[in-house]
């Protein structure tokens, strides 16, 4: 029996690192993955699957290639690569918010939410949970929609490489494509959340994830790099073309 539980386990251990060496999501949290019509009408596109902030930064628009992320603590940032009116150059347009704490607070102080722990135990003031519950997701909503009013975007635009473009084209594609969730998701309260969107022909395709691992982690970094060094005005294409070249999305 020692024996049987002992391969058992050793089998379990090659399992997992299996899994870590392929870069599948395992550990992590919740994610969606879609595919879709890119045009829902002529000239109208299919912007179903974005936020409301997202279409602040990117419009009524699906661009070839998007990237979206939000962080509970530093706000929220993205970027597009666009083409050109002869579709032979490309800019990358990085967005982020630069006033985003003072907006949230401004929004909480005009919106407050009441405390749910009260509502379950002062009973003597006779406060109903359910109440609460309503008020709060009507605070809630109204914070979102006067925070699109408050927040003030800052962009950094870069024309790009016609190669490091299309290879990080390519290599979304391949990460949407070949993206597989193992296990059961984690539960994960806050943390950051991923968007990875790109046209392919007639269809647009996404990823959204939480808090992710493996290769979409892989690709949160250097999508997040990008941005960083964006703010700074000190765009490397070259490493991050480097950096690209070592990612295979490809599953084995």
């Amino acid at each position: 029996m020692r024996r049987i539980l002992k391969t058992f386990l050793l089998g379990a251990a090659i399992i997992q690192i299996a899994f870590a060496q392929n870069g599948d999501h395992t550990e992590g949290g919740r994610f969606v993955k879609k595919i879709e019509y890119n045009f829902l009408a002529i000239n109208y596109y299919n912007t179903s699957g974005k936020n409301e902030i997202e279409k602040l930064f990117f419009g009524e628009y699906n661009a070839p290639i998007e990237f979206f992320y939000t962080d509970e603590y530093h706000g929220h940032f993205g970027f597009r690569i666009i083409k050109d009116s002869t579709g032979l150059s490309n800019s990358l347009v990085v967005n982020f918010i630069i006033n985003y704490h003072d907006a949230v607070k401004e929004a909480e102080e005009m919106f407050p939410l009441k405390s749910t722990i009260l509502a379950k135990f002062d009973s003597e003031n006779d406060i109903n949970l359910e109440q609460v519950i309503r008020h709060n997701k009507i605070m809630s909503a109204k914070r979102l929609e006067v925070l699109l009013t408050l927040y003030k975007i800052e962009n950094r635009i870069f024309k790009l490489n016609n190669f490091f473009a299309e290879e990080l084209r390519k290599k979304t594609v391949s990460l949407i494509d070949n993206f597989k969730a193992k296990g059961v998701p984690s539960f994960i309260s806050g943390g950051e959340i991923f968007t990875f969107r790109v046209v392919v022909e007639d269809e647009v395709w996404s990823l959204w994830i939480h808090e992710p691992t493996g290769n979409a982690l892989k690709m949160a970094e250097l999508c997040k790099q990008i941005i960083t060094d964006a703010q700074a005005n000190q765009l490397d294409e070259k490493n991050s073309l480097a950096i690209l070249k070592t990612f295979d999305f490809e599953n084995k």
